[in-house]
């Protein structure tokens, strides 16, 4: 598009298979009706010019779907999908989604990637992940549950947490290589608390919560509560 700021709005559902969308106008376009990218094996979104947001809701299905571009890309309503999400280019990436479970993987390269504060806990669902790389980030600004899922680092990205929100680990969930569950629990909080986590410390962790199991030392949950 190169004729100015639109909303594109209705009540049907606008598919977007493997020519992806993409913003060559300085404006920023807002989609207002559901978007599907899920009925091709591979799809994108390129904010180029100008900033994209997706208001009413995102399905990818099981495909890959790649952000690209220097400008903000905004999902402003529910993602759903088991497919990956793929973050490159500079531009931010704002995930505030009103699903309170979210079963894809994401795959970050590049730029800041934002889980907004929408007032509801959100959940990554058993199985999903999300790999910050290079020189990504990932904010994380709602309270946020990794359910059997997992949040890997590596040591040039940066993973936050904003002040006074939670991130929970329970049902084998990680922040780390594989699950971590019982006495593993008590390790990583105590590392976290002492910023020895490495490539999966939570900037800003100060107060660690250990859900106690049935055996001794057997922790079945970790919650890190910044301050």
């Amino acid at each position: 598009n190169t004729a100015g700021a639109f909303v594109f709005g209705g009540v049907g559902t606008l598919s977007i298979k493997t020519g992806g969308l993409t913003n060559n106008d300085a404006q920023t376009q807002t989609f207002n009706n559901a978007t599907n990218f899920g009925l091709t094996a591979t799809s994108f979104i390129n904010a180029a010019s100008g900033g994209l947001t997706l208001n009413g809701g995102v399905s990818i299905g099981t495909a890959t779907l790649t952000l690209d571009g220097a400008n903000a890309i905004t999902f402003g309503s529910t993602l759903t999908g088991s497919g990956t999400i793929v973050k490159n280019g500079a531009g931010a990436f704002n995930l505030a989604s009103t699903a309170t479970a979210i079963g894809a993987d994401f795959t970050l390269n590049a730029g800041t990637t934002t889980l907004v504060a929408t007032g509801a806990t959100q959940t990554l669902s058993s199985g999903a992940s999300v790999a910050v790389n290079g020189t990504a980030s990932f904010a994380i600004n709602e309270n946020l549950t990794l359910d059997g899922a997992q949040i890997t680092r590596a040591s040039t990205a940066a993973l936050t947490l904003a002040a006074g929100k939670t991130l929970t680990v329970q049902n084998g969930g990680a922040l780390s290589e594989g699950g971590t569950q019982g006495s593993g629990h008590v390790r990583e909080a105590v590392h976290q608390l002492q910023g020895l986590a490495g490539d999966r410390q939570v900037d800003g962790a100060r107060t660690a919560l250990l859900t106690p199991g049935g055996f001794f030392f057997n922790a079945q949950g970790l919650t890190l509560v910044t301050s």
